[in-house]
């Protein structure tokens, strides 16, 4: 048995990143600056800066933009963010990672399960 495979190289300026595969199978990764889709080859879709330090606060959080800190969930189609260990969410929309919490970073809840139900958190 023959088994093919293709390297498919990251998009150069990609430092920081959450890979996160959508319902639909539609692969991404998410940096502070753009949103790449893999379509074949990588589609770049810049996404607007944060507006203010609530934004911020979560989106250059110390322990950087990744998988291990944050934890990718789809409610409704729509991308959310939460951090590891209870505390941030981000939710992507019109091409901006927004806040969409008040609370703070607990730390309580590392590594802990994360559910969606009835399209809430």
């Amino acid at each position: 048995m023959f088994s093919n495979a293709q390297d498919l190289e990251l998009p150069k300026e990609v430092v920081d990143f959450i890979f996160t595969q959508a319902p639909n199978g539609t692969v991404s990764l998410i940096s502070l600056q753009a949103m790449y889709v893999l379509d074949k080859k990588w589609k770049k879709t810049a996404l607007t800066p944060p507006q203010n330090t609530k934004d911020s606060l979560a989106l250059y959080h110390p322990k950087g933009l990744n998988n291990n800190n944050y934890i990718p969930l789809y409610i409704n189609n729509q991308l959310h963010l939460v951090l590891n260990g209870g505390g941030y969410v981000l939710k992507l929309s019109n091409n901006r990672l927004e806040r969409i919490d008040n609370s703070v970073d607990q730390k309580n809840q590392i590594d802990a399960a994360h559910v969606v139900y009835k399209n809430e958190l």
